[in-house]
Order: structure tokens, then sequence, then C-alpha cells
């Protein structure tokens, strides 16, 4: 790990995937790229992927060998993401999806942030990129994305009567603040999102059809080229 890379104190990424080889911020191996030098450890779940995303984590593991991957069968959000909580053996999670992005600039004001704040969780705002190059920011409404494990649990959000959205739960005595960064969010072009949101969240396609496959009759795995702004 190189000595100029600021690591998040005590934490490990955290995160679930599903053909995620290509998506709309360049892919797996570019996400964990930008990511994994920024943690004491990574648990990576592959929850059924058809293409050749775990042969892209199986070649990362090789040179990152705080790399964990898991092999999952996807039985809703919550029950997965607890899945992969339950095998982070630091004090805190990192959770980002394959399209978010930490800046690595700001990973060094965020160690700093947390080494001198020592509360439970941090809550994010995001800044979302759409394929044609609108962005709109995200003050609130989204799950803490670091936070002590120790309590933490997902739950079902029952609104849709599915598992496509996952609330959560803490301790009585969890205390959180505002992160002083922000995580940026790389998503295709806005009907596209639209669709995807209609047709294969709230329909439930997503408890039974492959990422990939919706993504080829939706189109929402096509690269994003803000992603590219941000090296």
């Amino acid at each position: 790990m190189a000595k100029q890379d600021a690591v998040i104190p005590n934490a490990t990424l955290c995160s679930i995937v599903r053909d995620e080889e290509h998506n709309s911020a360049g892919g797996i191996e570019k996400w964990l790229r930008a990511t994994l030098p920024h943690v004491l450890g990574a648990v990576v779940v592959d929850t059924g992927s058809i293409d050749r995303t775990l042969k892209i984590l199986k070649r990362l593991q090789r040179e990152y060998a705080h790399l964990r991957i898991y092999d999952y069968k996807f039985n809703g959000f919550s029950q997965t993401r607890n899945f992969a909580l339950s095998q982070v053996r630091t004090r805190r999670a990192l959770v980002l999806d394959a399209d978010e992005l930490i800046e690595h600039e700001s990973f060094d004001v965020l160690r700093r942030f947390v080494r001198a704040n020592p509360v439970n969780g941090f809550n994010f705002e995001f800044k979302t990129f759409y394929a044609d190059g609108s962005c709109y920011n995200d003050e609130c409404g989204l799950n803490p994305r670091l936070f002590d494990v120790d309590g933490a649990e997902y739950v079902k959000d029952e609104e849709f009567g599915l598992d496509c959205y996952e609330g959560m739960k803490f301790p009585e005595s969890y205390v959180s603040t505002a992160a002083p960064v922000r995580i940026l969010h790389f998503k295709p072009a806005a009907d596209v999102v639209s669709r995807r949101r209609k047709e294969w969240y709230y329909s439930g396609n997503f408890l039974t059809q492959q990422p990939l496959e919706s993504a080829r009759m939706l189109g929402w795995k096509e690269n994003n080229p803000v992603r590219a702004r941000f090296g």
C-alpha cells in the first residue's frame, strides 16, 4: 500500500456486486483500484454475476491481499447487505456501490475527520452525474455509508412490498455526524434510470432477472463519460 494513500481508520469496504464488469462508472476494476488503497480491509460479495465480474475480483485479489471475496445467492438487498456486513472484521464499514466514488484527495480529509470525531457514523452528501453531463446534489435520504458495524442492521423497506430498497437500524446509543466530503454517483441517462426503477426494481424483476440481462434491454450499463473527469 503506497505511503501517500490516506487510509480511513479501522474501516473495511463492504459491498455487494452483480454483473459489474462494465457499468456507468467504468466498471468494477476501476472502482476497486480507486478505493482499495484507502481501507484496511475489503469485503466484496458477488451475488451471481454472469459476466467477468468474479474473474476480475479474483485477479485483483492477487494484487490486494486485504480483499476478500464471497459468493452469496442474492435474496433481496437487506439480507444480502447484512451478510456482507457480517464478514467485516474492523470497527467500521465503508459501504459503496460499484458506480460510486470518493475522490482520492477526499480520503485524506475524511481520514483526519474520522480521527478527530469519535462518533459511530458519518453521513455523506451525494453528487449524482447523469451521462448527458447534468448533475444534482442529494443532501439526505440515503443510508449511512461509514459507520460502526456493531449493532448495525439493514432492514427491508416495506413501501413497495419488495426488498428493493433497504433502511438501517442502529443501537439507541448511535451518534452520527455529517462527513466533510461527498460521494460521487455516476448514472446512465435520466430516462434510462427512470425505466430501470420502474421495470426492474418496482416490478420485482430484480429478484429473478440478471442485471446484465436488464441492462442489455434498457441500456443502464453504458459508460458515463463524466467519470473520466475524476481520474
